[in-house]
């Protein structure tokens, strides 16, 4: 068994994008807009891991 979301709140999306897809090497699994108040839904992949953020 193992964890297949972690979900992360965050007041600046593109902010913690650029963080870790710079620190941590992440690829950006999705990137879809999440209602009316400009939100999205950004999924992140790791690498070699089989949890998104």
């Amino acid at each position: 068994m193992h964890i297949q979301f972690a979900e992360l709140p965050v007041f600046d999306q593109d902010r913690a994008k650029a963080f870790y897809t710079d620190h941590f090497a992440c690829q950006v699994a999705a990137d879809q807009p999440m209602g009316d108040g400009g939100w999205r839904w950004i999924e992140l992949a790791f690498p070699d891991a089989v949890t998104n953020l």
